[in-house]
């Protein structure tokens, strides 16, 4: 079995994720298990988004939408419609984040990953 894992500069945008596909094209993908991290600087952006949770929510809702553009605008640079499912599922996952934030009790909770 073989490992790729595409991450942070290598995924940065659709031009990125394209070439990924290219990789797995070339060389092969059968027995082959793909890891893709954090896009860009993804990381980054959710440790800020993370900061302003615990420590200044009047800018949450800022970041949070900084984070969630940029991956609809990989999205539209990979779909030509809207109506592809990709949309809706980003779509809830950023939901689900923003429920969080939203419904969370315990603003100090110790983030463990």
């Amino acid at each position: 079995m073989r490992i790729f894992k595409f991450g942070g500069a290598s995924v940065k945008d659709a031009n990125g994720v394209k070439n990924v596909i290219r990789v797995l094209e070339k060389v092969g993908y059968k027995n082959t298990l793909i890891v893709v991290s954090a896009m860009g600087k993804t990381t980054n952006a959710l440790e800020v988004v993370i900061d302003k949770y615990l420590n200044d929510k009047t800018k949450l809702a800022n970041e949070l939408f900084e984070v969630k553009t940029y991956h609809q605008t990989i999205i539209s640079d990979l779909f030509e419609t809207e109506q592809h499912p990709v949309y809706q599922a980003v779509g809830l996952l950023f939901e689900e984040l923003q429920q969080f934030f939203t419904s969370n009790k315990s603003p100090r909770l110790q983030f463990c990953l």
